[in-house]
Order: structure tokens, then sequence, then C-alpha cells
């Protein structure tokens, strides 16, 4: 990327787009930043981080390597789970200040598996304003990498270090009538595919490691078929997104009429409160929403 100098502000050429460093707009920007490959950075992603105040990372090391590849000089600071209490004040009185100041993760989408959520909770508390320059996630990636359905699935963050913890979160997916996206570290992936394939062997899972890297890989098969599969190789490297669908499982798009067609049936034969239930039973969804709608159905019929 070539950088030209104004008498205003820098102005970076990449693939032929101008991106300016002109001073971004108050509040606070989430910005997403690439999981690997550094070319997936958005043009706005690139003009928050060159024209805001103040950006603040997981870790200044990381992110100033992606600063430097794009010639960026903005400042860095650090916003983490053991600091967050103490900076989020810091960052809010900037916000008010009219500052500009964005939030990236090591990598990614920010709040997705990292922290933040907190500090976007208070800002909202105060009216202050909040924007995002979306981009990059890996789950998202894995997902859609996987040929594993996408109509209805839920992302459940890490998975737990612990045997009994880890093994409640896998029977969790696997009585989830959808898709279940992991992450998952390199070293344990083989105990939680052992455990996996003790829950339910004949679940279709995916593997995502180094995803937009170099050495991007993506692995399919039931948890029996990828122990084999990992066991015949020396080691196993790189980050990993795990994704899961149980046997025998069918996902289904829903819509307010399929739900409001399912409680009418339902209604024929039961109560508001079991047909309720059936129907939540039936899409994966929670009694408590739908018993008031099945008790203004029941009484129009």
């Amino acid at each position: 990327m070539n950088k030209s100098k104004t008498t205003q502000n820098t102005v970076y050429m990449l693939n032929g787009q101008e991106i300016s460093s002109a001073k971004a707009i108050s509040g606070l920007h989430l910005v997403a930043t690439p999981v690997g490959n550094l070319a997936d950075i958005t043009l706005r992603a690139l003009s928050v981080l060159a024209g805001c105040d103040c950006i603040y990372c997981e870790d200044t090391r990381i992110s100033r390597r992606l600063l430097q590849h794009f010639s960026i000089s903005t400042p860095l600071k650090t916003y983490h789970d053991h600091n967050g209490a103490k900076i989020r004040p810091e960052i809010i009185e900037a916000v008010k200040a009219g500052k500009a100041v964005a939030l990236i993760s090591d990598a990614g989408t920010p709040l997705i598996s990292d922290p933040g959520y907190k500090l976007v909770a208070e800002l909202r508390q105060l009216d202050l304003p909040v924007h995002m320059a979306p981009g990059v996630s890996a789950p998202i990636i894995a997902l859609a990498l996987s040929g594993l359905p996408g109509d209805r699935f839920q992302f459940c963050g890490f998975l737990p270090h612990k045997n009994a913890a880890r093994n409640q979160a896998l029977q969790m997916a696997c009585n989830y009538p959808g898709t279940s996206i992991f992450f998952e570290s390199a070293k344990r992936i083989m105990a939680s595919l052992k455990a996996l394939e003790n829950i339910d062997s004949e679940c279709e899972v995916a593997i995502g490691r180094e995803l937009t890297k170099k050495f991007e890989e993506i692995i399919s098969g039931n948890p029996s078929q990828l122990v084999s599969q990992l066991s015949q190789r020396q080691s196993i490297k790189g980050e990993i997104t795990l994704v899961i669908r149980p046997a025998g499982k069918e996902t289904k798009a829903v819509d307010e009429a399929m739900i409001d067609a399912a409680l009418g049936e339902a209604l024929q034969s039961k109560s508001a409160a079991k047909a309720a239930l059936s129907v939540a039973n039936e899409f994966g969804l929670k009694k408590r929403d739908l018993y008031a709608k099945a008790v203004t159905l029941a009484k129009e019929m």
C-alpha cells in the first residue's frame, strides 16, 4: 500500500482506492481486523484506524504489527479482561469529550469471545455513540466453509478446559436443533473429539484450522473419522474452529407464520400452556416466548 502526504491528512492508496485518515466521527468504533490474511481488512476499517484519536487493543505487540503493515501511526493502548474495570472510565471520558476511539481484538470481530461488551453496555446506558466497522469473523468463516446447514446456528465461544464442563457443553450442542460453533485449541481438539464421539458418534463435524492463512484447512466427518485422521499426524497446530451438527437433527427456517400455524394446530387439542411447550420443543424456542401468543390465538379461535 502506498501513501502520499497532503496538507490536511494522509491518504492511503489501496487497490486504487483512497483511504483518508481524516478525523473519524466521535464515539467508540468497534473495528474488525483480519484473523490471518491481512488483505481481509476493509477499507472502512483502515480509514477509522487511521483517523481516530486512539486505538484500544488486547495486545499492543500484535496490533502494532497490523498498524505498521498499513503505515498507520495512531496511538495504541490496552483494553482487556484484566484491566477493563480501570480503563472503561478513561474511554468513556474520551468519548464524552468528543474523541474518536477504536476498539480492536487480536484478530476478528471485537466482542465475539473477546472483551468489550461491558464497555459497550455502559456507553449505551449513557447514550453515547457506538459505531461498527464490520468485517472478518472466524465463526462465520468456519460455518460457511463447513458445508453444514447455516439457517440456524449458535456460537458458543471457547470449549471449557475441564472435562465435565466440556462434556456438558458438547451435550448441549448435540441437543440443539441446529449447528453449533466452538473455538478450541490444537492441543485439546483430540480430547474434545473423543468426548463428542461418546456423546453423539454420528454427529457431523467440521474442523476449520488456520482460517484465511496460507495453510488453511477444513476437514469433516463424524468424530471417529476425524480422530482417525488427526491421529496420523505428528502434531496438530494452529487455531481451530469446531462446527457440530447433531445426528438426525433437521434445521428449520422459522418465521412468524410457521409458528402461528403450529400453535393453531396444537391448540386444537391442547391448552395454551401445553401448545406453547409443544411448539417450543419443535422449533427449539423457549416456552415463555410463545405462551402469550398461544393465549391470544386461543381467544381468537
